[in-house]
């Protein structure tokens, strides 16, 4: 592997890290590889190349996107089973609660992540989610390219995709240990998908069955950012996990447009408050020198 390789792997840090640690990094690259074959290279090359993007985008465990990042994974644990036990049928009230083998297999699969997380077996909660997402995610683009819908197939990969990405970016070190809000947040996320699609059947609210109301669910699930301060990032990390689902619910409303007062200034907020919600948790996290604390 040439020296142009490396270089270009050290280019996805930013500058003051190369500057600070680059020769250490191409000592360990150079003594890890010396007398390996090509794949070993490229293997190292993909790790250095990966540690650099996590460091350029603040994916670690330092930063804060990291550390919200963190937060959210027990709510897309959640979210992923809520969201298969959903479509399964087995809590849809008007279902026989009869699901196929191979989405029962799936429920199962997040249900194990789930537990395990609780738990504080965090390896075994974030690998499993990730083994559950692919088949998952294969099995819905099958079933939306099969019905020749590309507006369907973006919607209905977007959001497993997104949480797909959420479990690989967490920070490794950031999930460890038992805290007593993972329990609340998998219950969040479990809850969430099944308001979305039942809640009209059981809560008689416009928030759920009004489409000129449903921009509102967008900006209420950005309120928590705006009570986000110093050591409570969980807030933050129940918005990122949550938001991929409510924009792909409402997604045929925000494209043809926010009908009616509410939605106007529905919309209106949830581009106004948006901003100035994560304008408040940079200055937060930054008040003082030492990172947040993500537990």
């Amino acid at each position: 592997m040439t020296d142009r390789s490396l270089k270009a792997a050290l280019s996805l840090y930013p500058e003051w890290y190369r500057d600070d640690r680059g020769e250490e990094i191409i000592a360990v690259y150079e003594s890890v590889t010396v007398g390996g074959g090509r794949l070993l290279r490229l293997r190292e090359l993909a790790g250095i190349a990966g540690h650099g993007l996590r460091v350029r985008t603040g994916l670690v465990s330092g930063g804060v996107p990291g550390q919200v990042v963190a937060q959210a994974v027990p709510f897309v644990l959640g979210a992923g089973l809520g969201l298969w036990l959903c479509l399964s049928g087995l809590v849809d009230p008007s279902s026989s609660g009869q699901g196929h083998a191979w989405q029962l297999a799936l429920v199962a699969s997040w249900a194990l992540a789930a537990v395990a997380a609780v738990a504080g077996r965090w390896g075994v909660a974030r690998w499993t989610g990730v083994a559950a997402s692919v088949p998952g995610l294969a099995l819905l683009a099958g079933r939306a390219l099969f019905s020749a819908s590309l507006l369907g197939l973006v919607w209905v990969v977007s959001v497993p995709l997104v949480w797909l990405a959420m479990l690989l970016m967490a920070p490794p070190d950031l999930l460890s240990g038992r805290s007593r809000r993972t329990l609340p947040m998998v219950l969040a996320g479990a809850v969430l998908p099944w308001l979305l699609m039942f809640g009209q059947a059981y809560l008689h609210t416009p928030l759920f069955w009004d489409p000129s109301w449903r921009p509102l669910q967008l900006l209420l699930a950005i309120l928590p950012l705006l009570a986000v301060h110093r050591r409570r990032l969980w807030p933050a990390g129940m918005v990122v996990g949550a938001l991929p689902l409510l924009v792909s619910f409402n997604l045929l409303s925000l494209l043809n447009g926010f009908e009616g007062p509410i939605g106007m200034l529905a919309a209106v907020g949830f581009v106004v408050v948006l901003p100035l919600a994560a304008l408040r948790l940079v200055k937060a996290v930054r008040a003082k020198g030492e990172p947040p604390a993500a537990a």
